[in-house]
C-alpha cells in the first residue's frame, strides 16, 4: 500500500499517516545527515497539517539557537536518572531499598513508552494516550490490566514523574516537568493512597480466608505432588515461609526483602511453648527511614527456613528470604507463587482480585489491634503511626465495641466475675 506524503513548505519537510491513522512528521537535517520523525499525535490531516507546520518552524528555531535537535531514547535517559539517585544511596541520602523500589517502577515506565522511543516524542498526555501494539491505551489501564492496585500505581507515576522533572530541570530534554493525569482516576487512586477503612477491609484476610490460604499452601510446597524440581521446591518453600512470618511480623515487603540473619535473634519463652523473634530493621531499610527493634511470634517459621537452607546448601548468612543469602528475593517471583497459591483457594473470585501481598501485613496489624494491644504498641512494632492505624483500621472499632456489648459478669458474694462474650442472637 503507498504511503500518502504531503509536503510542506515546498517539500523541506513532510508528513504521512502510519499504519493506525496517526500523522508523522518527517524533516531532513543536514548538519547531523539524518531525518527528525515524530508523532504528530493527530489523525485529522487539516489539524495535523498545522501542527507539522508549527513543529517545522521550532526545529529550524532550534537549529538557529544551536539546540540539540535529536533527543536522547527514554532507557538512556532513565538510566541517567537511576545514576543520579545511586549517587545519593551512595551519600546515604536515601536507602538502597527505595532506589530498588524506584528502579521497578522505572521498567515498567520503559516498556510503557518502550525504550527506544525518543525523550523528546514524550507529550505531557503520554500517560493518558499512548499506543501499544495497535491499541489506544493509558498509563492507569495498562498497568490495572496487569493486575496491579491502585495504590501500586499512584507509587510507580510518583516515581516516574520525579524522573521527569530531572529531566526537565537538570538535563533539559524534555519540554515539561510531569505528566498530566486524568482527575477522576487519580481522586480514586488519592482514595486509595489514604486506605480508607472500607479499602482496608476488602484487602485483608478474614479468619476463614487465611486458613484456605496457608492449608492450601501446604499442598503447594509438595515436591512428590507436584512434580517439581529441586529449585522450584525451594522457591515454594520461600514463598511459604515469607508469608507465614510476614502475616505474624507485619514487616512490608522491602523491610523483609532485606532483612538479614543477623537482624534477627530467636528466643523461647519461659514455658517453652511461643517462639519469639526479635528483629532489628534499620533505618535506610524502613520505608519511613526510622529504625525499630520489636518482637514478634514466627520465629519457628524462620528456624524451618534455615534448615531448608542448609539441607539444599543455601547460605545462612546475609538475607533471610533469599536463595543464596546475597541476592534479594525477586518481586515478581512473589507475585507470580502469590497468584497461583490463591487459585488453588476456596476464596470467593472478586475477593482474590483484591488480595495482594501487601495484604498480610494488614492481617497481622488486624490480628495485633484485636489481641488487645494498645495502639501506640502496635504502631510502633510496625512502624508507622497511631493516627494511621486510627484512621485505617477503623472497621476494627466495630468489633471491638461488640465485645465490649456482648462482654458479660456475675457478682458473688459481693465480687465480680467476668464471663466473657455472650452470642448476639437475631
Amino acid at each position: 500500500m503507498k504511503v500518502e506524503r504531503i509536503k510542506i513548505f515546498g517539500g523541506k519537510a513532510t508528513m504521512h499517516q502510519n499504519k493506525f491513522g496517526v500523522w508523522q512528521f518527517r524533516m531532513w537535517v543536514s548538519a547531523d545527515k539524518r531525518y527528525v520523525e515524530k508523532s504528530l499525535r493527530e489523525k485529522v490531516k487539516a489539524r495535523a497539517l498545522t501542527l507539522a507546520e508549527d513543529m517545522y518552524e521550532k526545529v529550524i528555531g532550534d537549529i538557529a539557537k544551536g539546540k540539540t535537535i535529536f533527543s536522547i531514547d527514554v532507557r538512556t535517559a532513565v538510566d541517567k536518572f537511576i545514576s543520579e539517585r545511586q549517587a545519593e544511596v551512595d551519600d546515604e541520602v536515601i536507602g538502597e531499598g527505595y532506589l530498588k523500589a524506584v528502579k521497578s517502577h522505572l521498567s515498567h515506565f520503559v516498556k510503557y513508552v518502550g525504550e527506544k522511543e525518543k525523550v523528546g516524542n514524550l507529550s505531557i498526555n503520554t500517560l493518558l494516550l499512548h499506543e501499544i501494539d495497535g491499541e489506544e491505551t493509558t498509563y492507569f489501564q495498562w498497568r490495572l490490566a496487569q493486575g496491579v492496585g491502585l495504590a501500586s500505581v499512584r507509587n510507580e507515576i510518583s516515581s516516574i514523574n520525579s524522573c521527569m522533572r530531572y529531566l526537565f530541570e537538570v538535563l533539559q530534554v524534555t519540554t515539561f516537568a510531569t505528566f498530566r493525569l486524568p482527575k477522576a482516576q487519580m481522586k480514586k487512586v488519592q482514595n486509595t493512597a489514604r486506605r480508607s477503612g472500607d479499602e482496608v477491609r476488602r484487602l485483608t484476610f478474614t479468619h476463614d480466608e487465611w486458613k484456605s490460604f496457608y492449608t492450601a499452601m501446604r499442598g503447594y510446597k509438595s515436591k512428590l505432588k507436584n512434580r517439581i524440581t529441586d529449585d522450584e521446591y525451594v522457591q515454594r518453600q520461600l514463598f511459604r515461609h515469607w508469608c507465614l512470618f510476614a502475616a505474624n511480623s507485619g514487616l512490608r515487603n522491602g523491610e523483609q526483602r532485606q532483612l538479614k540473619w543477623e537482624d534477627v535473634k530467636i528466643e523461647k519463652e519461659a514455658e517453652g511453648k511461643i517462639h519469639l523473634a526479635e528483629v532489628v530493621v534499620g533505618r535506610m531499610t524502613s520505608k519511613v527511614r526510622r529504625g525499630r527493634t520489636f518482637y514478634t511470634q514466627g520465629a519457628e517459621y524462620l528456624q524451618r527456613w534455615k534448615k531448608i537452607q542448609k539441607d539444599y546448601g543455601i547460605s545462612t548468612k546475609g538475607l533471610v528470604f533469599s536463595t543464596d543469602g546475597e541476592n534479594e528475593w525477586e518481586s515478581w517471583r512473589l507475585h507470580k507463587h502469590w497468584r497461583q497459591l490463591l487459585s488453588l483457594t476456596d476464596i470467593d473470585e472478586e475477593k482474590r482480585l483484591r488480595l495482594v501481598p501487601y495484604s498480610l501485613r494488614h492481617l497481622a496489624i488486624t490480628n495485633y489491634v484485636l489481641s488487645g494491644n494498645s495502639l501506640t504498641d502496635v504502631a510502633f512494632t510496625c512502624g508507622t503511626s497511631v493516627r494511621l492505624i486510627e484512621s485505617v483500621y477503623y472497621h476494627l472499632r466495630t468489633e471491638k465495641m461488640r465485645s465490649v456489648a456482648t462482654k458479660r459478669f456475675v457478682r458473688r458474694k459481693g465480687k465480680i466475675y467476668p464471663l466473657g462474650a455472650k452470642t448476639l442472637i437475631g
